[in-house]
């Protein structure tokens, strides 16, 4: 038996549906199909927050927005106050609005001051546009592989997702984790539009606290997932991925691409053909072509 929608992807293939016959060229479209993308509500009337500052506004949202915490120390302090920061071996980037010094209110950190500084860490990955949010040692401690929690949300819910997820993951103790969202308001309509990363164990302790969460937020969010990954509610789905952080989406439509580029002329005008082929490549990455969410030893049901 394969997954479902490595058979449609077959089909597609094989109907001609993707133009490109390169390998890369091939990959990347098939990434916008991963995608599963739907178009977003038209913009109209006055801009609103979210569309004029999206990272400011998400950074409200965290529920620890004006919460500090100490235990921190500079290492390197700039003219300006932008310190480099370390808790036991995390290490962070602080700018002057990030950190108090207690022994100093008001003035910024000299090398080697205890700090106090904010709960929210975040930043916007100049190359991807992407804003992250970050809580506790990268990669999470014992991690082999990465579990992908993706929310299909519109800009204007993103906020409010974000609340609530924050409000469950900073209940769990000492859980380490990553999410990642489009720093713009506008962007594709990808069915991945905010992105949570945990630890398998990580994952595991608060996996029923998502499926809840998944349920309640349900109005806020859109119905519609990646494809290949486990949905868990019809807005919300799950994957694993390298500890790294390559894309699971493009692995696996790298997988697909590959099978489709070595198959002979006539083979690729065989869906039958090619869901074989497709389903021999996934085997041969060491993956299950039934569950091409999971990453080859995985442990998760």
């Amino acid at each position: 038996m394969i997954h479902e929608d490595l058979i449609a992807v077959a089909g597609h293939l094989a109907a001609g549906v993707f133009e490109e016959h390169e390998l890369e060229a091939l990959a990347d479209s098939l990434y916008g199909w991963y995608l599963n993308v739907s178009p977003l509500p038209e913009p109209s009337g006055p801009l609103l927050p979210y569309e004029l500052d999206l990272p400011a506004v998400l950074r409200v949202a965290h529920v620890n927005s004006t919460s500090f915490e100490g235990g921190w120390r500079a290492e390197t302090v700039s003219t300006w106050g932008r310190a480099v920061a370390h808790k036991g071996e995390i290490s962070r980037v602080l700018d002057r609005c990030e950190y108090t010094v207690p022994a100093r209110r008001g003035l910024r950190a000299q090398p080697n001051d205890a700090l106090v500084v904010s709960h929210c860490w975040d930043w916007i990955d100049e190359e991807t546009g992407f804003w992250h949010l970050r809580k506790g040692a990268w990669p999470p401690p014992g991690a082999d592989r990465l579990v992908r929690t993706y929310w299909n949300c519109v800009p204007a819910e993103t906020p409010s997702v974000l609340k609530e997820l924050t409000s469950v993951l900073g209940a769990a103790r000492d859980l380490s984790y990553v999410v990642k969202t489009p720093s713009q308001a506008a962007h594709n309509g990808r069915s991945d539009a905010l992105v949570l990363y945990l630890g398998p164990s990580g994952f595991a302790t608060v996996e029923g606290d998502l499926r809840s969460l998944a349920s309640f937020l349900s109005r806020s969010l859109r119905p519609r997932t990646p494809r290949m990954a486990l949905a868990i509610s019809p807005c919300v789905a799950v994957a694993e991925g390298s500890l790294e952080g390559a894309s699971f989406g493009q692995s696996r439509c790298r997988i697909i691409a590959g099978a489709f580029v070595a198959a002979e002329a006539e083979e690729r005008r065989s869906e039958a053909r090619l869901t074989e082929l497709i389903t021999a490549a996934f085997v041969t990455a060491g993956l299950d072509p039934r569950r091409p969410d999971l990453e080859p030893g995985s442990r998760r049901a």
